[in-house]
């Protein structure tokens, strides 16, 4: 019997080269090629890779793996710092600042580590779904357009070409 054929651009899963994406996201940076400067605002992913073309919203609803990782990360950190201060301070805990504490890690943890989750969930998204032939091709194409500096056509920097009309 003969072995099952990848498609193109399939490659065989690889512990190193997962660990590789996984800490290339971690770090903000693109998972496929390692390219920085892929947020335009602190929380806004842009739509490709500069470097590589990869796209990053490969399908609908690519938005909840990162929001669903800050939130477990998040309420992973705020549940053991309520349990070490309860288990440090036992039989007298003090509630009101350790909710204070709680508080501002619960607002502000997410908003610092939701880019990195972000694409830390693009790696696996991409190890689990690795790019077919069409996304590879595509990727080159707005790669040779000028598409992937700003997602956009017709702003500066998407192949020169115009947008719409002034006026």
């Amino acid at each position: 019997m003969r072995p099952e054929r990848r498609r193109y651009g399939e490659a065989p899963p690889d512990r190193r080269i997962l660990v590789a994406m996984l800490w290339r996201g971690a770090r903000r940076r693109c998972p496929r090629c390692g390219r920085r400067g892929l947020f335009e605002r602190w929380l806004v992913l842009r739509p490709t890779c500069p470097g590589c073309g990869l796209r990053f919203r490969r399908e609908q609803g690519f938005g909840l793996g990162g929001v669903t990782f800050t939130i477990v990360f998040t309420c992973l950190t705020f549940g053991a710092l309520l349990l070490a201060v309860a288990a440090a301070t036992a039989p007298e805990v003090p509630v009101v600042p350790l909710l204070a504490v709680c508080s501002v890690i619960a607002v502000v943890e997410p908003l610092v580590t939701y880019p990195s989750w972000t694409l830390v969930w693009a790696a696996v998204d991409l190890a689990m779904r690795p790019l077919g032939f069409e996304e590879l091709a595509a990727a080159d194409i707005e790669l040779l357009t000028g598409e992937a500096e700003t997602g956009r056509p017709g702003e500066p920097g998407a192949g020169g070409r115009p947008g719409p009309p002034a006026g």
